[in-house]
């Protein structure tokens, strides 16, 4: 049983360690946005139902002896394919720069297909290794050891954990590919060895169930509760990680937060029956569903991070106890382990392919996290109504009645907040990239139509003619980016214009602070921004400001770009290099490493300027941007500005010069801002960013 055990616990212990590892390497192939990890989660939930039928099949089709002979097959077959990438990519699971995207069409497509070319084969393999091996016990001694798929959630818990605490702070991305590959040789070698148990051991007949046989309609009916149960645990688990990215950035450790608890719930749950009981889980779950709705629909802002990560947690956690405790009250005996897990993995699929691909065809907005919510409730309240293992006093049943009716009410409560930013929107659209809102805001000469994601502002614009050009919300002359123009056109010939690179396109607001003769070129991935600030639907004009030369926009990754663009010999050709890529508050990483950086220097001309919006309402950025100023040697202006409503908004811009005469013009010396800096230490790398030791104390 041990040698079973520790493989079973290892294999689980890969599965889950590859997750985060090919994501965060995939990230910035595709804009660093939150949707990467679903579209991931996706492919693996799809991966885990392929190897689960493969144990499924095998279990019925083939003898035990049968069954081991076919898995070492296609174990050594995974490992000679792993030895023969090792000679043609960096690592044998990371693919090379040349499978990079041209674009930005298809996102989902692309990285469902360069995973299955990357860790496909032996992601499933790991997928089946739970099943089969315990489906070979079951065989061998006559029981169904349910407690060795517990160890296999401990086994995938102690992964996640140590890779945001161990694996991403000391390994480069190369050594760990190289290091996963290793270990699943490691992995290959001790299944190797249990397949080989399994064909010598003589076959036990299974341990006959001492329940009696269900009726027949139930016996079709517990197959399609074993999927929706484990369909809406994905759901909530996806819908959540979602939720908490877009608050601060797509990094492994907020996707790992999430589907940790998720895990945990599992690893409790199937462990034993006594640690689900109803009477404890469905309150807290209450209070969880409470905490969450005073934050997101009565106070947003309240408590900071920290709050809203503790509040997103409990209410992860409580529900999915609440399913998979359910779940596990319907398990089967021993002779339908595999068919049980097969039907698992199918929820979890669906759930995936609902949240991951479905979706955001489906719903204007992130409606998915309310219906979660709204789900498990449902199961809460049936399951109240349903008579128990005892027959409860009237007075306690209307109790427990009442309580799941509170819950289904706080619940539905999550759906009018979904219902009010539809109301609110003159147009929304939703895409791979995030969701995207149009209101109409202010009245009489202030009135305007504002872009939002989330709750972030991305751009505004008077409807009114005589203030339509003026340069609004972050970027009006008084700012940072106003301020980097003036400073640069001081130190021009009268007439002659400037090259400016902005990566990140909002409404195109930036552009009302060129001049005729400027160059602009806007960088942006997400092709409905693109659409709304050409003008689609007649909200905003900015790019039309310019009578010569017009705009130029590029559309896909904007480091992508630039690096193409360089290879190509484009080399100090610009006076401005302008970073604002936020979508809400969420970040995407690796526009804001050293490696970026130094791209960004190496397009820009001596005396000329990279601007750096580092407004946050969570993280300290300007710790990382003059850190990595610090490291490359350039000088620095630091400017915060206040409300200026309704046409500016609060802004901090952190601006970076490799020629430190540039901050002693005038226009520097008379604003509000910091000439220099203290030395800073915080440098965030492609492969070293902590997030967390920039968090705020509270949110602004």
């Amino acid at each position: 049983m041990a040698r079973f055990a520790s493989v079973v616990f290892l294999g689980a212990f890969l599965l889950f360690q590859v997750e985060p590892l090919i994501c965060k390497y995939l990230l910035p192939w595709f804009g660093g946005v939150p949707a990467v990890w679903s579209a991931c989660l996706v492919f693996f939930q799809t991966a885990l139902l392929a190897g689960y039928a493969y144990a499924h099949a095998s279990a019925r089709r083939l003898s035990l002896r049968g069954q081991a002979r076919l898995h070492l097959v296609l174990l050594g077959a995974a490992s000679l394919l792993l030895l023969a990438l090792a000679f043609r990519w960096r690592a044998p699971i990371l693919p090379p720069a040349s499978l990079r995207p041209e674009d930005s069409s298809h996102p989902a497509l692309r990285i469902l297909v360069l995973l299955a070319a990357s860790v496909g084969f032996p992601f499933f393999l790991l997928s089946a290794t739970g099943p089969l091996l315990q489906h070979w016990r079951a065989r061998m001694d006559g029981v169904a050891p349910y407690r060795l798929y517990a160890l296999s959630n401990a086994g995938s818990l102690l992964a996640l954990l140590a890779y945001p605490t161990l694996v991403e702070p000391t390994l480069p991305l190369r050594a760990q590919g190289w290091a996963w590959s290793g270990a699943f040789l490691l992995f290959a070698l001790g299944c190797g060895s249990c397949a080989l148990a399994a064909s010598r051991a003589p076959e036990a007949p299974l341990a006959p169930s001492a329940a009696a046989a269900p009726p027949a309609a139930e016996r079709l009916a517990r197959p399609l509760l074993w999927v929706a149960l484990a369909g809406l645990a994905s759901v909530m688990l996806l819908a959540m990680t979602s939720e908490m990215s877009q608050n601060v950035a797509a990094i492994p450790l907020l996707w790992i937060l999430p589907l940790a608890l998720y895990l945990l719930s599992l690893i409790i749950c199937f462990d034993r029956a006594a640690w689900y009981r109803r009477r404890y889980w469905y309150p807290a779950f209450g209070l969880a569903l409470a905490a969450i709705t005073a934050l997101t629909i009565g106070r947003p802002n309240a408590g900071g991070l920290g709050v809203r990560l503790l509040a997103d947690g409990a209410t992860l956690l409580t529900g999915c106890m609440i399913l998979h405790g359910e779940l596990y009250r319907l398990r089967p005996t021993a002779e339908r382990l595999t068919a049980f897990y097969l039907f698992v993995s199918l929820g979890g699929a669906l759930g995936g392919i609902f949240v991951g691909l479905l979706a955001p065809h489906l719903f204007r907005t992130y409606w998915e996290f309310p219906l979660a919510l709204t789900g498990c409730a449902l199961v809460a309240v049936l399951v109240t109504v349903r008579e128990g293992e005892r027959r409860p006093p009237i007075w306690e049943k209307v109790a427990r009645l009442l309580g799941a009716t509170a819950l289904a009410s706080l619940a539905v409560g999550q759906v009018g907040r979904c219902l009010q930013q539809e109301a609110h929107a003159v147009e929304m659209r939703r895409d791979f990239f995030g969701v995207l809102r149009i209101e109409d805001v202010g009245s009489g000469l202030d009135r305007g139509f504002a872009l939002f994601n989330g709750t972030i502002v991305h751009g505004w614009e008077f409807s009114d003619p005589s203030r339509a050009a003026l340069p609004t919300a972050y970027y009006d002359e008084k700012s940072g980016l106003g301020l980097a123009f003036a400073g640069l056109r001081a130190r021009r010939p009268a007439g002659e214009g400037l090259r400016a690179a902005v990566l990140g396109l909002g409404v195109g607001t930036s552009a009302a602070l060129g001049r005729p003769g400027d160059r602009f070129r806007f960088y942006e991935i997400d092709p409905s921004v693109i659409r709304f600030a050409r003008g689609e639907g007649g909200y905003f004009h900015f790019l039309g400001l310019l009578s010569a030369p017009p705009p130029e926009l590029i559309e896909g990754d904007a480091r992508l770009s630039l690096e193409r663009e360089l290879a190509a010999g484009q080399r100090g050709d610009l006076d401005l290099v302008a970073v604002d890529v936020f979508t809400g508050d969420a970040i995407p990483l690796h526009l804001l490493t050293e490696e970026a950086v130094r791209l960004y220097l190496a397009r820009l001309r001596p005396d000329g300027v990279l601007a750096f919006h580092v407004s946050n309402k969570y993280l300290d950025l300007a710790e990382v941007v003059l850190g990595i100023g610090d490291r490359l040697g350039l000088a620095s202006f630091d400017l915060k500005t206040q409300n200026d409503l309704p046409r500016s908004f609060a802004s901090h811009w952190i601006l970076l010069s490799p020629d430190a005469s540039l901050f002693r013009e005038p226009v520097f010396i008379h604003a509000q801002g910091t000439i220099g800096h203290e030395t800073r230490r915080v440098v965030w790398t492609d492969d070293r960013s902590d997030v967390f030791g920039l968090l705020r104390g509270r949110s602004d």
